[in-house]
């Protein structure tokens, strides 16, 4: 894809995700207290409940993680922590290297500057056709964010 038309590519695709997680936040998808999650790589869902009582659910795909001690990014098509079938779905964001020609999204473990983050993440929701992309820190310290691109969003009634 030539350099400006990916530019304008990018612009609409970040355009796009920051409607829809608008529309997350709506649906307490950004929110870790009081609410509790619940992933379940078997199903591919992840669950948030509060005080017990499941509040929504949605299909979950694993897209990437941040370091952000170390600045490092690893494609979670490669992490054998989730099973084949959510690493196959994963797998997909691979063609967005044919698609932009982007180097970055044929290597596992690209080199990325942080303020890129979103860009790269704005091409994977719009590739993966999703609902918005869910920034999950993995400790309190906040060093490690895993990203996945939600889909089949429900919101229980209160």
């Amino acid at each position: 894809m030539e350099q400006e038309k990916l530019q304008q590519h990018i612009r609409q695709c970040r355009e796009e995700l920051d409607r829809k997680q608008a529309l997350l936040k709506r649906s307490g998808f950004d929110i870790f207290d009081p609410y509790t999650y619940r992933n379940d790589f078997q199903t591919e869902e992840i669950t948030i409940l509060k005080n017990e009582t499941v509040v929504s659910t949605a299909s979950i795909i694993p897209v990437a993680c941040f370091n952000h001690d170390e600045k490092t990014w690893m494609w979670l098509w490669g992490k054998y922590l989730f099973p084949k079938n959510l690493r196959e779905k994963s797998l997909k964001l691979q063609e967005l290297h044919n698609i932009t020609g982007m180097d970055i999204f044929s290597d596992e473990f690209p080199k990325i500057k942080e303020e890129m983050i979103w860009d790269i993440l704005a091409l994977c929701a719009n590739h993966l056709n999703s609902e918005g992309i869910l920034p999950w820190p993995m400790n309190n310290t906040g060093h490690v964010t895993y990203y996945y691109a939600l889909s089949n969003i429900t919101i229980s009634d209160p």
